[in-house]
Order: C-alpha cells, then sequence, then structure tokens
C-alpha cells in the first residue's frame, strides 16, 4: 500500500469517528467563514458539491445564495468527467449509482466552466501548501487542469483533514485557498493546530 492509500484509509476511519452532530457544527462554522470572504461576496456564480455524510455541508450556505442573486451550480458525473449544472435549489438533485446527489442533466442548464467565479472542491486531505488528495477517481483533477475553468479554487474539509505535506503527483491541482471550521486561509497560512500531530 502507498503512502497515499494509507493516508486514505486513515482519514476515513477519522471522519467515520466524527458524529452527526459535530459534523454539522464544524460545517456551520465553515460557511460562516466562507460568508465572510471578499471572493464569495463578489462571486456571481460559485460550483458547490453534494456532500457525503462524513463531508462539510455547504448547503449553509443557500441562504445567501438566494439573498445575493447568486447563480450556483453542482457536478454531476459525466463518462469520465464532471459537468457543471446550474440548480435553483438543492432539492434538485437526486440519488445517482455513485451514492452522490446530483442534479439532473438538462443541457440548457449546462454551465460554461468559463463563467463560473468560486468553485467549492471536496477533498480527503490538503496541505498546508493547497494540494489536494482526492478519493481516487480523478474527476476533480480532470475539471480542475479545464482551461476554461479560472475560479477562484478554494478546498473544502475539516482540520483534521489537513496536513504539513502530501505525496503528490504531476496531475495534482493546487487550491488558491483552504476553508475550515477554523476559517478561510491562503496557501502556507494555515495555523497550527494543537494535538493534531498528523495534520495541521
Amino acid at each position: 500500500m502507498t503512502r497515499k492509500e494509507e493516508l486514505r484509509v486513515s482519514i476515513r476511519e477519522r471522519l467515520r469517528a466524527l458524529p452527526a452532530e459535530e459534523i454539522a457544527w464544524k460545517s456551520y462554522q465553515l460557511c460562516n467563514a466562507l460568508l465572510e470572504q471578499k471572493v464569495w461576496r463578489e462571486a456571481r456564480i460559485v460550483a458547490l458539491f453534494a456532500s457525503l455524510p462524513t463531508e462539510p455541508v455547504v448547503e449553509f450556505l443557500w441562504d445567501s445564495i438566494r439573498e445575493d442573486g447568486k447563480k450556483a451550480c453542482y457536478p454531476k458525473v459525466n463518462g469520465e468527467n464532471l459537468s457543471l449544472i446550474s440548480v435553483s435549489d438543492p432539492t434538485e438533485l437526486v440519488a445517482s449509482r455513485w451514492q452522490l446527489r446530483e442534479p439532473v442533466m438538462r443541457e440548457p442548464n449546462l454551465q460554461s466552466l468559463e463563467k463560473i467565479d468560486l468553485i467549492l472542491v471536496p477533498g480527503l486531505a490538503f496541505s498546508r501548501n493547497g494540494e489536494r488528495i482526492g478519493r481516487g477517481g480523478g474527476f476533480y483533477d480532470r475539471l480542475l487542469v479545464n482551461d476554461h475553468l479560472r475560479a477562484r479554487k478554494i478546498g473544502v474539509c475539516f482540520d483534521i483533514q489537513v496536513f504539513r505535506d502530501l505525496p503528490l503527483e504531476s496531475h495534482d491541482i493546487r487550491m488558491d485557498e483552504i476553508a475550515t471550521e477554523s476559517g478561510v486561509f491562503q496557501r502556507s497560512m494555515i495555523p497550527e493546530v494543537t494535538g493534531n500531530q498528523d495534520g495541521l
């Protein structure tokens, strides 16, 4: 087993150990931190994600999306790639064979990548320098290297998923910022967290 595979196993175990109430509270703190960011306030089109049970819940951002007249889109697996589909409400997402909630593919709702201002990116692990390890499918890796995507990239995770360094490959893309329950930080500006020996 490679170090990256070992890391994925370890992080999944950590996340499964988090109580649902703690995930909800940390998610609420994370979203509040995002709402205070200039990049969020100025963004008109944002790409979110439908969280798995152990991922931060970003649907707390929807009040801001509605109040500020933003446009939101969600990823949908389309062959080997992700398409971003506009939705007017998260209730439009439906369960898929990937154990995710996804938007229904409708051509008029297909979002042009070059118009997206901000994309929130989930992952299993992030480094203090913005590097990311995903779940292994490579879908976000392929999306993030698309030349048409010029959006600000914010990695979204909990504090326990942030590490000093990660075993990376040439295709891995760095985030511009990382958002956790402790705040939103630019590369290499994430503070130390006492007691998290393997993480921050």
